[in-house]
């Protein structure tokens, strides 16, 4: 007893040392202990967290395990295990050591929200909320728990919830510059922007170098003149020694929309450019590689394969696919027909892009996507049909709606997956002049995401690949896609949207015409454009930046078939 209460007293004076940042002191005393009793459990869990300090994840992992193996219920050395398999990339298995932990300690903290990150990580998003939503109810002043539930919810498409949770960890995390800007963000989604103006300006007037503050709040405001202060704020701010590659670029895409507002369009063009020349210098985008992947695509799902293909039993047309490149459109097709009452508006869903990532895994088949479609049957199109249509009933909740959008725009690589599910739904394809449409991703940021838009040639090599899967899908599928050229909706939007609710089978309403209006949640690249009314001065818009256009000429050009 004695000696038990010996050791015990030395593995207390170990992590004492250990708090005090003594660490060499607390490994001599643990190394004591170990020595008269090799196997103590408390002992190698200390051990295992300096190991943690000290980068050497093997060894915690190694540590970690014994001490499991002797106390099968020590949630804290679960949660531990956890942590290594999560620095090791071994995320399913650490979310399996924190379910076991939370089943010891239903009321952990630490447990529920490493659970809420680490299933988001892996798409268990469903899971990821119910964490989420644990750890809140445990803690509901912590702001990491909002802030992380937030996140959750923002993936899983509910956006008005995942506000809810960033304002609330704002507001109890006042001086954290990235929760207000996090709050912010979420602002613009809502269409509240005076709140988001207000809470970069705080962000700003924290910390002068936020660049990328200083970007949301050139997209915010209209730059009167390039004399405006703002502008020389920006410019002397690229200049700043410590400011990084990511600083920079914010910069110098909130510069290029500056001068753009004030048609300085030498100078606009200029700063786009420097911005995504180093974005690009990171990418490894390769036109070839993915004229490849569309060749692929062609040939797998062929209109003979695409014919004799078994369909899913579900006939619904609750799902609407509204598809094409970004910036041609599709936010503003949604905006328009999620202010229809019987359409509720669910945004870019990543549901989809998952199921085409696990398709041959669900298979079972041992050929990657695409050729992995050729192992479809029913089966497998009847379950997958069952789980969309569950999981846009979830998002779009008790409300009985004739249709629910997708607007993923990537979604037009899937068409032919999207035609074997839902042999009724309908599909929209958003379509825009090419020059205009590569410009307005040129000029537009796009954060890990859209490699090829940094890059004026690549822009014109994807614009013509994707042009060529378009073709592909309306020749094997007459009558499935619904074409919408921006530039008619633009010139005469009430005509175009009549022919678009009247291809729906949708009675007219006026609310359609007013789709600014509508209270609702955006979070794409034209969160701010769809506040508007439908504006005119986009089209042609390429023609300012006409006489650096040859690489995206030549783009084009080498690529169309």
């Amino acid at each position: 007893m004695v000696k038990h209460s010996r050791q015990k007293n030395n593995i207390n004076k170990a992590r004492a040392l250990l708090r005090a940042g003594k660490v060499a002191d607390a490994v001599s005393v643990l190394r004591k202990v170990l020595g008269k009793t090799p196997g103590n459990p408390e002992a190698l869990e200390l051990m295992a967290e300096l190991a943690f300090r000290q980068g050497d994840v093997a060894n915690a992992t190694r540590l970690l395990q014994t001490v499991i193996v002797a106390q099968p219920d020590n949630d804290s050395a679960l949660n531990k295990m956890a942590v290594a398999c999560a620095m090791q990339s071994q995320l399913p298995q650490a979310a399996g050591y924190l379910r076991r932990a939370i089943n010891i300690n239903p009321d952990s903290f630490t447990s529920h929200y490493d659970l809420c990150r680490v299933t988001r990580e892996i798409g268990l998003l469903d899971e990821s909320i119910e964490a989420g939503l644990n750890a809140v109810r445990i803690k509901p002043d912590d702001p990491r728990a909002h802030s992380s539930l937030a996140l959750s919810y923002e993936n899983f498409g509910l956006y008005l919830k995942a506000h809810t949770h960033y304002k609330r960890a704002a507001e109890l995390a006042p001086t954290d510059i990235q929760r207000q800007f996090a709050c912010a963000v979420s602002h613009i989604g809502i269409g509240e922007k005076d709140q988001a103006r207000e809470l970069f300006e705080k962000v700003v007037a924290r910390d002068a170098n936020h660049a990328q503050a200083h970007w949301m709040l050139s997209r915010l405001n209209r730059c009167p003149s390039p004399e405006d202060a703002r502008v020389q704020n920006l410019e002397s701010l690229l200049n700043a020694p410590a400011l990084d590659d990511d600083g920079r670029v914010y910069l110098h895409f909130a510069l290029g929309k500056m001068y753009a507002d004030c048609a300085h369009h030498d100078q606009a063009f200029e700063h786009y450019t420097a911005g995504n020349r180093i974005e690009n210098a990171r990418c490894e985008y390769r036109p070839a590689d993915y004229s490849h992947f569309v060749d692929t695509l062609i040939k797998t799902w062929s209109c003979e394969f695409l014919s004799n293909l078994p369909h899913a039993g579900s006939d619904s047309r609750k799902p609407l696919f509204i598809v094409g490149l970004p910036r041609s459109g599709t936010t503003l097709v949604e905006q328009i027909l999620a202010s229809h009452p019987a359409v509720y508006g669910a945004g870019e869903l990543s549901w989809l892009t998952k199921t085409e990532h696990d398709l041959a895994e669900f298979t079972g088949s041992n050929r990657p996507y695409p050729d992995c479609a050729h192992d479809l049957q029913k089966k497998h199109l009847d379950t997958l049909a069952e789980k969309y249509l569950a999981y846009l009933t979830t998002l779009s909740g008790p409300g009985d709606y004739r249709y629910i959008t997708d607007k993923m725009p990537s979604n037009y690589e899937r068409i032919g997956l999207i035609a074997a599910m839902f042999p009724e739904a309908h599909i929209i394809h958003c379509k825009r002049d090419p020059l205009d449409n590569a410009i307005s991703q040129y000029s537009l940021l796009f954060q890990g995401s859209m490699e090829y838009s940094h890059d004026l040639y690549n822009l014109g090599a994807h614009y013509a690949n994707y042009l060529r899967l378009m073709t592909h899908w309306n020749t094997c599928l007459p009558g499935r896609i619904i074409e919408v050229e921006y530039e008619t909706l633009v010139a005469d939007h009430e005509s175009e949207i009549r022919r678009l609710l009247d291809l729906l089978d949708l009675p007219w309403d006026e609310a359609c015409l007013n789709f600014f209006d509508a209270r609702r949640a955006v979070r794409t690249s034209s969160d701010f454009q769809v506040r508007s009314p439908i504006y005119s001065s986009a089209v042609g818009r390429w023609k300012h930046y006409e006489k650096y256009l040859a690489p995206l000429h030549k783009g084009l050009q080498d690529f169309t078939r």
